[in-house]
């Protein structure tokens, strides 16, 4: 090869390096998504990311808010307490934290802030594990104690760690409170992350709480290691710098749903999204300027212009609801965040179309209107609520619908990325430029004294960890080796030189381990069987606890059951049975071999019996008296035609409710049709060029599985055919997206009937309704041919009022006023 080639070579290989980092920096920036509607209104959601290193800050004091409510017992206390050792373990030394404990009220636990390996730190997070797990939790409270807790005098930087649910059972949270307490963290700087951890947690404030500070958020899953890797995810993104905004400008005709003073910071480890509205679409400038860390920093984005994507078709909705408020209680955190937002809108859309179907088959029709009209809100392409509203239009009917509604399909590619096409020349007169010769040489060297100093620092920082954790020293070192060995760019016997100094540096790390393990299994023994004895002293602690309170709510059950009224019927001694067998009988389980519970037993039982066998008794001669009364109340004979009403048997009413089932059918996705919506949502391409509809259905059929079949009939009403050719190039899309895209270009659409896909035209799919009839002949009482049976059943009637009247007769003998009465009305 010629010295000319290979200069053309390097230089090519050069620019190519600089122009693919260019291209990653800048499509790591800013990301543009958007939604055009039908009446042409454009709606987008950028997603941006600081470009540039943010000013740091040296030391931080960092308030973590740790949560003691109910709700957080058992594995999510114990891994949340894994969480804050995790969080306190990975802060470096020249930062300074205070604990607190928050439920109702947040109480401190360390007096003030304090370094996170000091005695008065170890002293603050043993004294949060003996807190008892009570109450609720009052957002409100933890958010105006928490920018309190910090001195307006302090220099430092300053952050906010919550770990717990995010639930405000004891005060719920109201927007214009939100408002006023977010206003106060974002003018003292102050960002808010968390870690979600509960039975029940809500996500979307402490989402909403980190998009408006500038934090992060970590949930709990079932991965046994989330707790350590969350906590040392906060570590990092607490003293993480962070870009406050007091000002921002777009171009022309872009309409920022926030404003200057309700822009979300910006970070460096994660994006930050912006919503609102563009009056054209096209490529725009965004600028933010705020402080970080006290200094003036200001940020620029070139935006590159975006196509309509229906995946965003939630967007019209997000940005009109969060104008009132500037943006302030998006949870949009991030990608991420906006993502879940759109699953929440479909989920939401989904449970409104199943409401507006119900409402139609129960003949709701104006119910089922509203609420196909506020799906078509949403999403105005849904097909599913137009179903419903045009057959809701056309009348009452029972109906089951198959259609499937249009999902948010995944993110489309970017499309906006630098590519290399390689045609261009290369200037061949550099390669008799001694001065270009000069500069490559130098900038060699300078990559070697580089990789030479990162080299010297990580020895050092491993050196320091060898004592306390050899394993994370041995990783780093590991990880440096292999920048080592990446840097190509350097000479060899230079790389050479730091790869044996790594290697005896792990060797060394690997002879000092053993002892560091032995030393620690050592102390890990002394530590568990210390923990295990104070585990065995709080859970003797806490027995006696509950023992003493169930006996103490046993007494004032007893003390309810004797005040009761006296007149009350109905669920009578049921106070005497919850002190039985809801606290007696489990202090007898934990007190098997004390006589203080049996004594509850049977106290609890011998009152309610004494208690029953009183009032029975004044019940018996109360209910003697009334029924003698309603007795002879009942020998007043019904003259004419008043005899009374008679009503068909019970067996009757059974008998025909289980003839009229063979007429009723709820029909609902069967196992194979919810086989085509699972694969509606799975990732498929479709390369598709001046081929006939009927080969593209029959390849998406084979690849993912599904029956499939084109209504040539509706087709050929339509004046079409399966012979219509398709040109789709479409990747990384669903298939219920990209089936829409394509058919949507032939004026065709789908529908899932019968457990197959269907392909079929808007007007055909609209008449899939199905109207379905009953019989209610069974539900009029049949007419008697004569009145004879209705009178033999009156003359019945006077012959059991003859009875009555006997028995009137009877207790006449019991006494001559109330006999005299008795025969009296035998005889009219």
């Amino acid at each position: 090869m010629s010295k000319r080639i290979a200069l053309s070579t390097l230089i090519f290989t050069l620019v190519t390096y600089a122009l693919s980092s260019l291209t990653s920096a800048a499509e790591s920036k800013s990301v543009l998504h958007t939604y055009k509607e039908a009446t042409g209104e454009t709606y987008f959601a950028l997603s941006v990311q600081a470009d540039q290193q943010l000013p740091t800050a040296g030391a931080h004091d960092i308030l973590v808010l740790f949560d003691t409510s109910a709700s957080q017992i058992g594995e999510y206390r114990k891994d949340a307490m894994v969480c804050l050792d995790s969080l306190l373990a990975n802060l470096g030394g020249e930062h300074r934290v205070k604990l607190m404990a928050v439920d109702l009220y947040a109480v401190a636990m360390s007096r003030d802030f304090v370094a996170t390996d000091s005695e008065e730190m170890k002293a603050a997070v043993a004294k949060l594990n003996r807190r008892a797990a009570l109450g609720s939790t009052d957002m409100v409270e933890l958010l105006q104690a928490t920018a309190k807790q910090f001195s307006a005098e302090s220099g430092k930087a300053k952050s906010v760690v919550y770990i717990g649910d995010g639930m405000s059972k004891a005060n719920l949270l109201q927007i214009e409170d939100y408002k006023e307490l977010v206003t106060d963290l974002v003018e003292k700087n102050l960002s808010f992350s968390s870690f979600a951890i509960g039975p029940q947690r809500n996500l979307e404030l402490l989402a909403a709480l980190g998009n408006s500070t500038g934090g992060i958020i970590r949930v709990d899953n079932e991965d046994q290691q989330t707790s350590v890797k969350s906590g040392f995810d906060l570590a990092g993104a607490v003293v993480a710098p962070v870009l406050w905004p007091s000002d921002l400008r777009t171009s022309e005709g872009v309409h920022c749903v926030y404003t200057a003073e309700t822009t979300p910071p910006i970070r460096m480890d994660r994006d930050t999204i912006l919503v609102g509205q563009i009056d054209k679409a096209g490529a725009f400038e965004l600028t933010i300027s705020g402080k970080a860390n006290g200094q003036d920093v200001e940020l620029k984005w070139d935006v590159a212009a975006a196509g309509s994507n229906e995946d965003y078709n939630f967007l019209p909705t997000l940005v009109k609801d969060a104008t009132p408020h500037q943006g302030v209680g998006l949870p949009t955190l991030g990608s991420e965040g906006l993502i879940e937002v759109r699953r929440s809108v479909q989920n939401n859309v989904e449970g409104l179309n199943t409401v507006g179907l119900h409402a139609l088959r129960t003949g709701d029709v104006k119910g089922a209107i509203e609420v196909a009209d506020e799906v078509l809100r949403k999403d105005p392409s849904n097909t599913e609520a137009k179903a419903i509203k045009g057959a809701a239009q056309r009348g009452p009917i029972t109906t089951e619908i198959a259609l499937i509604q249009d999902a948010p399909a995944a993110p489309a590619a970017d499309g906006n990325a630098l590519v290399l096409d390689g045609s261009g020349d290369v200037d061949t007169s550099l390669e008799d430029s001694p001065s270009f010769l000069d500069n490559v040489e130098n900038e060699r060297k300078v990559l070697a004294g580089k990789l030479q100093a990162v080299v010297e620092n990580g020895l050092e920082q491993a050196r320091d960890l060898m004592g306390r954790s050899p394993e994370k020293a041995i990783q780093e070192l590991k990880l440096l080796l292999e920048q080592v060995d990446s840097a190509t760019d350097v000479a060899g016997d230079i790389r050479q030189q730091l790869r044996k100094q790594i290697e005896d540096a792990i060797r060394e790390t690997g002879a000092r381990q053993v002892d560091v393990d032995e030393q620690k299994m050592l102390a890990q023994s002394r530590e568990a069987n210390a923990q295990r004895l104070k585990n065995l002293a709080d859970e003797t602690a806490r027995k006696q606890e509950l023992i003493t309170s169930l006996m103490e709510k046993f007494n004032v059950l007893l003390d309810e059951a004797a005040l009761e009224d006296d007149r009350k019927r109905v669920d009578e001694g049921e106070r005497y049975l919850t002190a039985d067998a809801e606290i007696a009988m489990p202090i007898r389980v934990l007190l098997p071999y004390d006589g203080t519970p049996t004594t509850a037993v049977w106290k609890a039982r011998i009152l309610r019996q004494y208690k029953g066998l009183e009032k029975f008794r004044d019940l018996r001669h109360k209910n003697f008296a009334d029924v003698m009364y309603e007795n002879d109340e009942a020998l007043i004979p019904f003259p004419g035609g008043d005899s009374p009403i008679r009503y068909p048997e019970a067996e009757f009413w059974h008998r025909i409710t289980v003839e009229r089932r063979k007429y009723v059918t709820d029909q609902g996705n069967n196992p194979a049709e919810q086989k085509i919506v699972d694969a509606l949502d799975e990732e498929t391409v479709m390369l598709f060029f001046d081929q006939p509809l009927s080969e593209v259905i029959e390849s998406i059929k084979t690849r993912h599985s599904i029956p499939m079949i084109i209504d040539e009939k509706a087709l050929a009403e339509a004046g079409l055919d399966s012979s219509m050719t398709v040109n789709q190039d479409l990747r990384g899309i669903t298939l219920r997206s990209g089936l829409k895209l394509t058919l949507n270009s032939l004026g065709l659409t789908y529908v899932i009937n019968d457990e197959v896909l269907k392909i079929t035209t808007p007007e055909a799919a609209e008449n899939e309704l199905i109207i379905r009839t009953y019989e209610v002949g069974d539900l009029v009482m049949p007419i008697m041919s004569g009145g004879g049976g209705m009178m033999g059943g009156g003359m019945g009637m006077g012959g059991g009022g003859m009875g009555m009247g006997g028995g009137g007769m009877g207790m006449g003998g019991g006494g001559m006023g109330m006999g005299g009465g008795g025969m009296g009305m035998g005889g009219g």
